[in-house]
C-alpha cells in the first residue's frame, strides 16, 4: 500500500496541482518543471520589456515647445521637427513663434519623416566667438543645443553642426571696455550687432578704443569734450537768439521733465548778459550752479535745432556739436566749483539733472552714468524723495518745493531708463520714497506763496506729462 500510495503521488496526473499551488511542505527543485517555467516566462517579460523600453521612452518624452502650425490651432505637437502633423499635411514645420519660459529649446530632428525637407537651421561657432553664418545641415546630422540650454545633455562630437537656440547664442554678462553690462540691455545687444557687422566685413571690432587710455573712467569709451577755456572767456548767443534758445529748451526739449521754473531760469538769462556787457563774471549774483543750469539748457536746444535743420555735410555736424559742447564744459565746470564748496544744494542737482539729459542726447552714456550718480547722491542729501511735512511748508518758498517735487520725479524716471539701457538695477526703492507728485500748477500761474488768487484748475497742464510718466 505504501508503494501504490508513493506511486499515486509522484505520478503525472497530479503534476498540474503542484504546479499550481505548493504548498509549504513541499518545496521545488531546481530541475523542476515549475522552475523552468518561471524562468522562461521571466525572460521572456526582460524581452519585451527590452524591446519596449525605447518606444515607452519616446512616448514618455516631454514636449516642451510646439510649432507654429500646431500652436495656432492648439493642437497637440510631436515637438520635432518636422512634426507629425506638418508632415502629414506637407507643410513647412517652423519654430518661429514667441516662447516665453525661459530659453526657447531647439526641437530634435524627427526620425519618422527625417527625409521631408526642413528649414536648413543656423550653424554658429562654440560661445566665445562671434562668426555667425548660415548654412544648411547635411541630413543625418545630430543638433544639439547649446550647452546651456535645457535641451543639450551631450557634448557635440567631432564633424557635427551646433544649432542654435532662437534666443541670442551671446546671452552672458557681457564686459565692454571693462564694465559689466546685462545681457538684455540695449547697450548688450548693439554691441553684439556692431561685432556681427564687423565679421561679416572681415574687420573685427575691438573693444580697445585707442583714445581709451587718455580718458578716464567715467568717460571711457565716450567722445571725448572740448577742453575748458584756459582763461575761462566764453560767449553767449546774441540776446534775441538765446531768448528763442531758451523758448526751444521748454517747448520742445524737454516734453516731461520738467524741473526748471520758466520765468526764474529767463530772469536768470538776463543777469548772465548784463554780466557779460559788464565784462564780470557770468554767474555773479547768481551763482555758478543757476549759471550752469542756464549754459546747459542753452547748449541742449541749439544742438537739438541744429539736428532738426539738418546737416549738409559731417563737417557741419561736427561744429554744430562743438559749439554745443562748449557750453556744456563751461556748465560742468561751474557745477563743479559749486559742489566744491558749501552744502548741496537743489541748483546743483538740476544742473547735474539736465547735464545727464544732454550727455545721453550726445551719446556719452557712461559720462551719463557717472554723471547721475551725483544726481542721485545730491537728491539723496536734499531729501527730496521724501514728503515735506505740512507745517514747514507755510515758511518754504512755494515755487522752490515744486521744483524740488519735479526734480526728484524727473530723477525717478531717468533712474528707470539708465537701469533699461545699461541692464543695471535702480537705485530708487518704492518703498523709501513717499514723496507727492507736484501740483498741476503750470510756471506762469505760480508764485512764491502759491498758485495765483485767481487760479483755477485746468483740464490740460503741462505738468501732467511729467506725472504720468512717473507712474
Amino acid at each position: 500500500m505504501e508503494n501504490l500510495s508513493y506511486q499515486a503521488f509522484t505520478g503525472h496526473d497530479t503534476l498540474p496541482d503542484a504546479e499550481t499551488q505548493s504548498g509549504p511542505d513541499v518545496a521545488p527543485t531546481p530541475h523542476s518543471p515549475l522552475i523552468a517555467r518561471k524562468r522562461s516566462s521571466a525572460s521572456a517579460n526582460d524581452s519585451l520589456q527590452s524591446n519596449a523600453a525605447p518606444s515607452s521612452l519616446r512616448k514618455s518624452r516631454k514636449v516642451s515647445r510646439a510649432c507654429d502650425f500646431c500652436k495656432s490651432r492648439k493642437a497637440k505637437c510631436s515637438g520635432d521637427q518636422p512634426c507629425a502633423k506638418c508632415a502629414a499635411k506637407g507643410l513647412n514645420c517652423l519654430y518661429d513663434s514667441k516662447y516665453t519660459r525661459g530659453r526657447p529649446p531647439t526641437p530634435p530632428p524627427s526620425e519618422t519623416h527625417s527625409g521631408l525637407p526642413n528649414p536648413s537651421p543656423m550653424i554658429i561657432r562654440p560661445r566665445g566667438d562671434s562668426t555667425f553664418q548660415q548654412a544648411p545641415m547635411a541630413q543625418g546630422q545630430v543638433i544639439e543645443a547649446d550647452d546651456t540650454g535645457p535641451m543639450s545633455r551631450r557634448s557635440p562630437r567631432i564633424g557635427e553642426s551646433t544649432a542654435p537656440s532662437r534666443a541670442s547664442p551671446e546671452l552672458s554678462i557681457t564686459e565692454i571696455q571693462g564694465q559689466v553690462f546685462d545681457p538684455t540691455s540695449g547697450l548688450t545687444f548693439l554691441h553684439r550687432a556692431l561685432k556681427r557687422l564687423s565679421d561679416q566685413r572681415k574687420n573685427v571690432a575691438s573693444d580697445s578704443n585707442p583714445d581709451s587710455a587718455e580718458q578716464t573712467t567715467m568717460a571711457g569709451g565716450d567722445k571725448a569734450l572740448p577742453p575748458y577755456p584756459e582763461d575761462g572767456a566764453f560767449s553767449l548767443p546774441e540776446p534775441v537768439e538765446a531768448r528763442l534758445l531758451l523758448s526751444l529748451y521748454f517747448d520742445v526739449c524737454i516734453a516731461t521733465y520738467r524741473i526748471l521754473h520758466r520765468p526764474t531760469v529767463e530772469s536768470w538769462l538776463s543777469m548772465m548778459e548784463r554780466n557779460m556787457q559788464n565784462h564780470e563774471p557770468v554767474w555773479k549774483g547768481l551763482g555758478r550752479a543757476k549759471a550752469a543750469i542756464v549754459l546747459v539748457a542753452l547748449a541742449i536746444a541749439s544742438l537739438h535745432r541744429a539736428k532738426s535743420e539738418g546737416f549738409l555735410s559731417a563737417e557741419a555736424e561736427n561744429q554744430a556739436l562743438a559749439s554745443s559742447d562748449t557750453l556744456f564744459t563751461i556748465s560742468t565746470k561751474l557745477v563743479d566749483e559749486e559742489m566744491g564748496s558749501g552744502f548741496p544744494k537743489l541748483e546743483s542737482a538740476q544742473a547735474k539733472l539736465i547735464q545727464v539729459l544732454y550727455l545721453l542726447t550726445t551719446s556719452r552714456f557712461n559720462r551719463g552714468w557717472y554723471t547721475f550718480g551725483s544726481v542721485l547722491q545730491l537728491v539723496s542729501a536734499l531729501g527730496l524723495h521724501r514728503r515735506l511735512p505740512k507745517r514747514g511748508r507755510v515758511s518754504t518758498d512755494y515755487m522752490r518745493i515744486q521744483c524740488g517735487i519735479r526734480t526728484f520725479w524727473t530723477a525717478y524716471i531717468l533712474d528707470n531708463y539708465l537701469g533699461v539701457i545699461f541692464g543695471r538695477p535702480r537705485h530708487f526703492h518704492d518703498d523709501d520714497i513717499d514723496q507727492d507728485y507736484p501740483d498741476r500748477v503750470d510756471d506762469d500761474a505760480m508764485t512764491p506763496t502759491g498758485p495765483q488768487d485767481d487760479f483755477e484748475e485746468q483740464e490740460d497742464c503741462v505738468i501732467d506729462a511729467l506725472i504720468f510718466h512717473a507712474k
